[in-house]
């Protein structure tokens, strides 16, 4: 049995995602929502954002991890999005 060349991936071109975040079956899953956002901002941010929304999302003290997470990717969003609208 011959073994074949693994052929290299190509760079995955989304956005960096969190590892954790809200996943309720299809129906009921935060992964669209934070996909959109996190794709406003820039590359070389995302991986500090996405560290910064699990930390938040597993702040387990506050009760209430999702929506701190949410409201700070959200917010970290529209200053990129409104970045990027005054640059244009």
């Amino acid at each position: 049995m011959s073994r074949q060349a693994l052929k290299p991936v190509p760079d995955y071109a989304g956005p960096v995602m969190p590892k954790f975040y809200y996943y309720r079956g299809k129906a009921g899953s935060d992964r669209d929502w934070i996909m959109k956002r996190m794709a406003v901002i820039p590359k070389e941010r995302q991986a500090a954002v996405a560290q910064e929304y699990e930390k938040r999302y597993l702040n387990k003290n506050a009760g209430f991890g999702r929506q701190l997470a949410n409201q700070y990717l959200q917010g970290v969003a529209v200053e990129y999005r409104d970045q990027r609208r005054g640059a244009a």
